[in-house]
């Protein structure tokens, strides 16, 4: 039985060089990300899709930059005035209580749900024999991590204690546009290394299988 890329080796007739251009490329890093794309992609079109990859990266980073540049402009405006940071953090405070409030009636309705649906787990566990028992003792190692890790309301009550600190946010969002900027560099870098190898694969390929 042929493997998925020997499947287009055949469906290519045994064109080799449509198969080595068009297919074996995309199991490796320059185009992995094209792996499940449509397999009838030309090569040009295999490399419009990895410029079209680094445009939406990079995009991705100018909008969170754009986006966390006017926040902090905000907050660094408000900041200059002891009286409107006062007031701002305040706000906040209410805010994040409102929102956590919210959260924690909502977690302490899911961690019900998840220990009703564990303790039926576990009787159906008692009864259960062989590789059903596997399965079912799955289940309820499934349902116990989540209530363990993802249902911690003593760690939320704490989280909710913590008080707001606006130089912190005005800092946090300071690293957060230096990690866009880091980020949106190294982005830029791996993706004219991918072209670059693609262009020179497609080359090697075009020149030894004229």
């Amino acid at each position: 039985m042929p493997t998925g890329y020997t499947a287009m080796l055949e469906k290519r007739k045994f064109d080799l060089k449509s198969w080595l251009l068009n297919d074996v490329i995309r199991a490796f890093g320059c185009c992995v990300m094209l792996r499940d794309d449509n397999a009838d992609l030309t090569v040009d079109e295999i490399r419009s899709r990895l410029v079209e990859s680094e445009v939406r990266d990079i995009e991705y980073h100018k909008d969170a930059i754009s986006k966390a540049t006017a926040e902090l402009e905000v907050l660094q405006h408000i900041n200059r005035s002891e009286r409107s940071r006062k007031a701002f953090i305040k706000k906040e405070i209410l805010k994040k209580k409102s929102e956590s409030d919210k959260y924690m009636k909502k977690l302490v309705s899911k961690k019900k749900d998840y220990e009703k649906t564990l303790g039926r787990l576990k009787e159906l566990w008692r009864h259960a024999e062989g590789d059903i028992s596997n399965i079912v003792k799955f289940a309820v190692e499934q349902v116990e991590t989540t209530i363990d890790h993802d249902c911690d309301i003593e760690w939320y009550k704490k989280y909710q204690t913590r008080s707001y600190s606006l130089s912190k946010h005005i800092t946090e969002i300071e690293d957060d546009i230096k990690r866009h900027e880091k980020n949106m560099v190294e982005d830029r870098r791996r993706a004219a290394e991918r072209i670059k190898f693609f262009d020179e694969y497609v080359a090697f390929i075009e020149k030894m299988l004229k």
